[in-house]
């Protein structure tokens, strides 16, 4: 496109054109978006496709500054140049240190189930339509899959937790393509012979796909998974728009990890003066539901979240919105041990969300089994609950949802979605939505957790902490089951600048509220909150610029 004028007019007509680019590329994440033009096909991974598309970001970047110069843009529309701006700098700097495309096989699985399975769990269509096109994009797995060998055959070497993913993936694929075969695809007479017949086509691709990574891939000697700190450092800096340096955020992190302790030896002797604290924690962790009531369980608590949220008036609770409790999908149990939230999409009339939680694997020995459950305790649930729920993720997305900006409803950071929701474990104690001890000392323990989180994001990606040392810190410092620590680590490997969000993204909002507070005295909760809101999922400096007038 060439411009002649630097508008709001031209700046939309621009972001539209490059959006319907992207979802060309990435028609997976268009379907999850609530955006169905591309529904009948799958992602484009080719390296042709997917330098040239780099090339069409690095080309926008310098238009994107040329409007920033000209100084013709609404203040809404430069909250949204700068919100893309950081968005198309975090591809470029992931491309050239973190290349996930190159080195990381269970990418691929994930991005081809995933686009999959939306098909089957959103009801954004009738069952014929997403049906037909869910035969449709099994039918390109094969392209997709060929596309990915190609890319990883480049590499030079493959990290092994990344390999060893793939094979859990894998696993669960198959689980995944059975149902279909088994189940799904007789439940429409008119695509039986299709649905079937595709997806015993995608099994066949994704049998030879495991072939290919334990003969190819398994050969190539074993890579770094780490981002490197100039990658930390820039994603911080460009994307997050944070002031930190690994260094300073480290230290952070680590301060958080003895003042949190301390609170939790203050809470844990009234509970019991008798008994360390860790004990007390192992002890309040055995009072779970059962197995069989575990969703139930989590169903009356999120119920109880929303009512306490209108109750109090803490923040607005959007129209036509809704969440559902369900278990998390086979593919992304292997690094969601306990508990996520799949967001509501942003451009979908339906505005329901998806609270998954983590079931007890069958499978697994009576001891793990044990473990894991003491995961789900019931104390920590009632956290979890409101994290993911109310006021948490699902309510600060509808918000988000929102927004009349088609770029602050798609691009964000996860330092707003995940301080919001960890600004909110403290909101609800405050507010007395929990006032027992037991309660408070789980939501202390997942602080501490969330403290260990950002430790662990800087040394991992800086080299400085081995996969086991990272698995050894949770479990010993945080308390985390060694289970689901590992599964937590296999997340943070993939993710960097991810695991740091939560704490330092509540850092950043409370201090924001304090701030705010002091220009605004007369401004309640509610109206504080429904403002921060307003802006999408956004990195909180934009935010504070916006509110405050000030960086």
């Amino acid at each position: 496109m060439e411009l002649t004028e630097y508008n709001d007019h031209s700046f939309g007509f621009l972001i539209d054109e490059f959006l319907d680019r992207l979802f060309q590329i990435h028609p997976g994440d268009a379907t999850y978006l609530g955006i169905h033009k591309y529904d009948n096909e799958l992602d484009h991974v080719d390296m042709t496709t997917l330098r040239e598309f780099l090339k069409e970001e690095e080309q926008l970047i310098n238009v994107m500054k040329e409007f920033r110069e000209r100084g013709q843009l609404s203040r809404d529309r430069l909250l949204d140049l700068e919100v893309l701006l950081g968005s198309l700098r975090k591809d470029i700097i992931t491309d050239q240190y973190f290349s996930r495309y190159a080195n990381d096989p269970s990418l691929y699985i994930e991005m081809a189930i995933s686009a999959c399975h939306i098909m089957l769990v959103r009801d954004f269509a009738p069952k014929e339509e997403r049906y037909l096109s869910l035969a449709k994009r099994l039918k390109e797995i094969p392209r997709f899959l060929m596309e990915a060998k190609e890319n990883l055959r480049r590499s030079e070497a493959i990290p092994a937790i990344w390999l060893d993913m793939a094979r859990q993936m894998l696993l669960s694929s198959r689980q995944f393509l059975s149902d279909i075969i088994l189940n799904v695809s007789g439940e429409i007479e008119l695509l039986k012979n299709d649905l079937y017949a595709s997806a015993i086509l995608a099994s066949k691709s994704f049998d030879d796909f495991h072939k290919f990574l334990e003969t190819e891939l398994s050969a190539k000697p074993e890579g770094e998974f780490a981002a490197g700190k100039k990658c930390f450092e820039l994603l911080l800096k460009e994307y997050h728009m944070l002031p930190y340096a690994c260094d300073e955020l480290e230290a952070i992190g680590l301060k958080y990890i003895d003042d949190t302790i301390e609170l939790i030896r203050e809470v844990s002797k009234e509970i019991d003066f008798r008994k360390e604290w860790m004990q007390i924690i192992d002890e309040v962790k055995m009072d779970t539901p059962s197995p069989q009531e575990l969703l139930d369980y989590y169903r009356r608590e999120v119920a109880l979240t929303k009512r306490f949220v209108l109750e109090n008036d803490l923040v607005s609770i959007p129209d036509n919105e809704s969440l559902e409790v369900i278990e998390t999908p086979l593919l992304h149990r292997a690094t969601l041990p306990y508990a996520a939230y799949m967001t509501v999409p942003p451009f979908e009339k339906d505005q329901r969300g998806y609270f998954w939680v983590t079931p007890i694997d069958e499978q697994m020995t009576a001891e793990s089994a044990r473990e894991h459950l003491s995961g789900h305790s019931k104390a920590a649930i009632a956290v979890r609950a409101l994290h993911e729920g109310y006021p948490g993720h699902h309510l600060q997305f509808c918000h988000a949802n929102r927004v009349m900006s088609k770029v602050r409803r798609i691009f964000g950071t996860s330092v707003f979605a995940e301080g919001w929701a960890l600004h909110c474990e403290e909101l609800m104690k405050e507010k007395g939505y929990y006032s027992d001890a037991r309660t408070r000392l789980i939501q202390l323990k997942d602080q501490l957790w969330r403290a260990c989180r950002v430790v662990i994001d800087v040394r991992l990606h800086t080299g400085r902490l081995t996969f086991d040392d990272a698995v050894t810190m949770l479990f010993e410092t945080a308390r985390v089951e060694r289970v689901s620590a590992v599964a937590e680590v296999k997340r943070y490997s993939q993710t960097p600048t991810q695991p740091m969000s939560y704490l330092i993204g509540k850092i950043e909002i409370e201090q924001l509220a304090m701030d705010y507070e002091g220009q605004h005295p007369e401004t309640s909760l509610k109206d504080f909150h429904d403002q921060l809101l307003s802006f999408g999922t956004i990195p909180i400096a934009l935010v504070r610029q916006s509110m405050l007038g000030t960086n």
